[in-house]
């Protein structure tokens, strides 16, 4: 399944607020700003930052669109994986809009982006390593 795709499991997709002057691509998990009037998000750009969080779905969100599609939790949602994670992990945000694994006791919960659940297309999950697309379930669930 392509990176940004969502599953139908708690789909929960809106139209976000974002600056018409960056792109955010498709996949990639955004963090809120306030720097645009109204409040909206922004590609992912500080690892390890704290939620809320979302991801671009549907079509890439080009410069010339004041507003995007994003999943929020409890959707399930193909991503990029910024590295190594093992499977029923949480995951955290990378500083390029990817996820890789939360350091339960390291990392506060306020950082969780959702739980990897699987490669794409496969059914029995494995551990994904770096630039695998990969479903996560967006939320603490």
């Amino acid at each position: 399944m392509p990176k940004g795709n969502t599953e139908v499991f708690n789909l929960n997709v809106k139209t976000q607020n974002k600056a018409t002057n960056v792109q955010i691509p498709i996949g990639t998990v955004c963090i809120r700003s306030t720097a645009i009037t109204p409040n909206g998000w922004k590609a992912g750009d500080s690892a390890g930052a704290d939620g809320p969080f979302c991801v671009a779905v549907n079509q890439t969100a080009d410069t010339t669109n004041p507003a995007f599609s994003a999943a929020f939790a409890p959707s399930e949602v193909m991503v990029e994986a910024g590295g190594t994670i093992q499977p029923g992990s949480f995951v955290k945000i990378d500083a390029t809009g990817k996820v890789v694994a939360h350091v339960t006791g390291t990392d506060s919960e306020v950082k969780i982006v959702g739980r990897y659940i699987t490669k794409d297309g496969e059914n029995i999950p494995v551990a994904c390593a770096s630039a695998d697309i990969i479903k996560v379930r967006l939320g603490m669930g």
